[in-house]
């Protein structure tokens, strides 16, 4: 089943000591909505690299592409998230696959996308008024071994909280802001860390 939903989200990006002093802060106003997760997502990009090379260039008209799975559950999704100048959409499709090896390639938008690179991390899930609040820890970036044959891990030092809106009624979250938000590509550092001369 193919489900399409509008995002509002906002990024605040830490560095350990910078992160425990938010925490520290705010933790008293959070609510902890369920257990947290493992979450691991195969990105997709053409031979050449366009959709990373897009996401220099452009602020909007720009996609990314990705297959997720949640604590290693031999259950995936395929997500597509745009960012355009109506909004940010998302559009999400259960997978019939057993693994990440079950996909070679995916056609969109009349190229051809293969598999390029892994994103993982811990995400802990808290309520704050109108906001829901990720918190994604542990991030490591590993690259495919059909796009590279060096599969070593790389880990990001950095700490990404997320602002989303609860439902659909929630209020303009930007206002529960403290600091500016960040704009922040968890595939951007990957592609940057793990090819780091494709330019």
């Amino acid at each position: 089943m193919r489900k399409i939903e509008s995002r509002e989200e906002f990024k605040l990006v830490f560095g350990v000591s910078e992160f425990n002093t938010f925490l520290s802060s705010n933790i008293k106003d959070f609510t902890k909505l369920f257990t947290g997760r493992k979450i691991k997502s195969l990105y997709f990009d053409t031979i050449n690299f366009d959709i990373y090379k897009n996401q220099l260039l452009y602020d909007v008209d720009k996609f990314k592409i990705r297959i997720r799975s949640y604590n290693n559950f031999p259950s995936f999704t395929k997500e597509i998230k745009e960012n355009t100048s109506q909004g940010k959409i998302k559009i999400s499709e259960k997978l019939d696959i057993e693994s990440f090896d079950d996909i070679e390639e995916i056609f969109y938008l009349g190229k051809i996308y293969y598999p390029t690179i892994f994103v993982s991390y811990n995400r802990d899930y808290f309520k704050y008024k109108d906001a829901r609040i990720t918190i994604d820890t542990d991030i490591q970036y590993q690259a495919s071994i059909n796009r590279k044959l060096d599969i070593s891990i790389e880990e990001s030092k950095h700490i990404v909280v997320e602002y989303k809106k609860y439902n659909k009624y929630s209020k303009n979250i930007i206002n529960y802001l403290d600091q500016p938000y960040d704009q922040f590509s968890k595939y951007q550092e990957a592609i940057e860390k793990i090819f780091p001369n494709i330019l």
